[in-house]
């Protein structure tokens, strides 16, 4: 196998609250498919520098062209244009304010948690505008933030054990206390259907909260003390996510009140997961360096060794054309694996 390493000078953007990368480092690398202890395929990972170091981008969302991700240590939004390459950051009003988690809204703007300010922000792409509000509870530890179809965000307090609605047109909390007590709630999506389904990972629980009445219901995982993080609901409505623990990709299908695990090849801890346009699970494998792909339709998995180098992908989403994107906090990159390789899993 090869690596391919190549160095492309951009032009410099100069403003107070922007900073354009100067120099954009790409590395090409030739990657390999591991299928039932077979490799099968080689595909091309793109590495792209992110400016500020030790960043650590854990989370990021896509919109159009643009990449868009929280810089933990960095205290920025940052963004990545896919088509020419270039970054751009944008220093947090709040400082050393820990953002953890990003969203889109449905006007195309961005909110995102503070976990040590105890703020959720919002950013406006066109105007670079930020603007930031208090959470009631204090020191509730802001953890993971979604929106729902009427453009409403709801996030999840780690500490303060709620489930949290931020409404855009009041800017008014409406806070929920979980049922079981120190469940320290994490990931948070909301269905079809208007529920609000998210993870425990203290509970070693998956609940959902109906708005309508503002009741809960909560699940006993089929695994124990798997500490899970990060859920997505695929089309149908079932809800994906792993835990810490287990080295197993779990769902939840509501309308059998069941639950499935599936243990990943190799093991793996996962940190983060996406659904794809064809309704494939996609996860990054922190601890191994690797891409995981799961078929729900034949319960196949196919797992890639995107990189090289030694790597730690975290947080992972597809563009429009169904290329993969991922950051590796080992490399301080964004990695764009090409979307082909999706096609080897039928």
């Amino acid at each position: 196998m090869i690596a391919l390493n190549m160095i492309v000078r951009r032009g410099v953007v100069t403003s107070k609250s922007v900073v354009t990368s100067k120099m954009l480092a790409i590395t090409l690398a030739v990657v390999s498919i591991l299928f039932a202890g077979s490799l099968v395929a080689v595909q091309v990972t793109q590495s792209y520098s992110i400016p500020t170091a030790h960043s650590a981008t854990t989370r990021m969302v896509t919109q159009k062209d643009n990449i868009w991700f929280v810089e933990y240590n960095a205290n920025k939004i940052g963004q990545f244009n896919r088509k020419n390459h270039v970054f751009s950051e944008f220093d947090i009003p709040t400082k050393r304010s820990q953002p953890s988690d990003i969203a889109l809204g449905a006007d195309g703007s961005l909110w995102y948690t503070q976990q040590d300010a105890n703020q959720i922000g919002h950013f406006n792409p066109v105007t670079k505008a930020f603007k930031e509000h208090d959470i009631p509870t204090p020191n509730s530890l802001p953890f993971r933030i979604t929106t729902d179809a009427n453009g409403d965000v709801w996030f999840t307090e780690h500490y303060g054990n709620r489930i949290v609605r931020f409404s855009i047109a009041n800017e008014k909390f409406t806070e929920y206390v979980v049922p079981t007590a120190s469940s320290r709630p994490a990931g948070i999506e909301v269905d079809s259907a208007g529920r609000v389904w998210f993870l425990e990972t203290h509970g070693n629980k998956l609940g959902f909260l109906n708005p309508v009445d503002g009741s809960f219901s909560e699940f006993a995982l089929p695994e124990p003390f798997a500490v899970p993080i990060d859920l997505v609901i695929d089309e149908r409505g079932v809800i994906w996510f792993g835990g810490r623990r287990g080295s197993t990709l779990m769902a939840y299908d509501p309308s059998r009140e069941a639950f499935e695990v599936h243990a990943i090849p190799g093991g793996g801890v996962i940190g983060g997961l996406t659904v794809n346009s064809v309704g494939k699970i996609l996860f990054a494998l922190e601890n191994s360096g690797k891409i995981g792909l799961f078929n729900p339709v034949n319960g196949e998995f196919k797992i890639v060794r995107a990189v090289l180098e030694e790597s730690k992908p975290y947080g992972i989403e597809t563009d429009d054309e169904g290329n993969i994107w991922f950051a590796d906090l080992k490399r301080n990159v964004l990695c764009r694996l090409d979307g082909q390789v999706l096609s080897l899993v039928k």
